[in-house]
């Protein structure tokens, strides 16, 4: 609950530091694998022979994909009881369709991959943005929004160091 007498003032009982320590831990790990993504993936096709128009491409179908989807899934997100479960699918799915780039496939299988990527990976921070301003959590956080958001630029700071150690490692 927000604390009535001072409405801007974050709520800094202990019941609320669960919740704040799920929504810190949700944005770290959510961004360390946008991180991930982000510097690896485009690595990993160009190692596996595709050209710079072919990956410019898959990111031009990402892009699309997610202008046009993600306002649409928007409001069946708001609209869900288990927001939780359905970040979590969206979760999933992406990973199965991240996973498909780890196999030397046509090229119209991984536009397809992509779209599916797109699709459920892109609207994940804002729906986690979305649930966390609408649960309220903010205003009950030690931190607020704001320091969610920090975790999130921290895993995202640490997966940048991931992936170039990989890269060194792995040639």
């Amino acid at each position: 609950a927000i604390n009535d007498s001072m409405p801007f003032m974050p709520n800094r009982s202990p019941e609320h530091r669960p919740l704040e320590r799920r929504f810190n831990s949700m944005y770290f790990w959510s961004y360390w694998l946008l991180g991930i993504h982000m510097t690896f993936l485009n690595l990993w096709l160009k190692r596996e022979g595709l050209s710079g128009t072919a990956i410019g491409a898959l990111a031009a179908v990402m892009s699309a994909v997610a202008i046009v989807f993600t306002p649409v899934l928007g409001p069946r997100f708001d609209a869900s009881r288990r927001q939780p479960a359905f970040l979590g699918i969206l979760a999933a799915l992406s990973g199965l369709f991240y996973a498909v780039f780890a196999f030397k496939l046509p090229f119209g299988i991984l536009v397809l991959a992509m779209a599916g990527l797109s699709f459920c990976w892109t609207p994940i921070t804002p729906f986690m943005n979305s649930m966390a301003l609408h649960s309220r959590a903010a205003a009950a956080a030690s931190r607020g929004f704001g320091g969610y958001r920090r975790w999130g630029s921290l895993g995202f700071a640490v997966a940048g160091a991931v992936s170039g150690w990989l890269s060194w490692a792995t040639g």
